[in-house]
């Protein structure tokens, strides 16, 4: 019997039916969702895409194991679900499973990237943050200023406008103190002493 390369490809990473994983990976996409297992010698037992509303039901009926998450604004929710569930929840910043990818990128490929990444004795995972945390605004330095009082011209790129806050590297519109506003750098008493 002759194998081409693509039927060798589905034997090698067949999927072994009744073994739980200790790894989990999981790649969040916007409709779907990808989930990648492997068990404790690294053989494939989960392979599947799924809706995000089955994805709770489905890690809620599994062994208790570890579980991967690539780091984005939902992956701290997902994150806390997991907690719940008893399984132990990690996240990775996307540069760090972007290494493990090992082919074309899709959200197949990411999700064993990510259950390959999590393995990783010396990966470097973020904190999940808690719901207060999460919901909370940002610091009052990048909450929204009124605009400048100048118009802007057409010489002036987007980015000149904005100020870089050094506390929490965000950005936000500069109090601008221009000649044309002198009042507003003087005091109560000069501007008395004008008028």
């Amino acid at each position: 019997m002759t194998t081409t390369k693509h039927s060798m490809n589905r034997t090698n990473s067949a999927i072994v039916p009744g073994t739980t994983p200790a790894y989990v990976g999981i790649d969040l996409a916007k409709n779907s969702v990808h989930v990648h297992g492997v068990d404790g010698s690294g053989r494939t037992c989960i392979d599947r895409k799924m809706r995000p509303g089955k994805l709770k039901e489905y890690l809620a009926n599994l062994e208790p194991c570890v579980v991967g998450l690539e780091a984005c604004g939902r992956a701290h929710q997902w994150g806390r679900d997991v907690l719940a569930m008893g399984h132990e929840a990690k996240l990775m910043a996307p540069q760090f499973v972007k290494p493990y990818v090992k082919s074309n990128k899709n959200d197949q490929a990411d999700a064993v990237a990510i259950c390959e990444a999590v393995q990783r004795p010396n990966m470097r995972f973020v904190g999940i943050k808690s719901a207060t945390v999460a919901g909370r605004p940002p610091c009052s330095c990048a909450m929204p200023r009124p605009t400048p009082r100048e118009p802007a011209t057409s010489s002036s790129s987007p980015g000149t406008r904005w100020t870089w806050c050094g506390r929490c590297n965000s950005r936000f519109w500069p109090i601008v103190l221009t000649r044309a506003y002198p009042t507003v750098a003087m005091s109560q008493e000069d501007r008395e002493r004008q008028l």
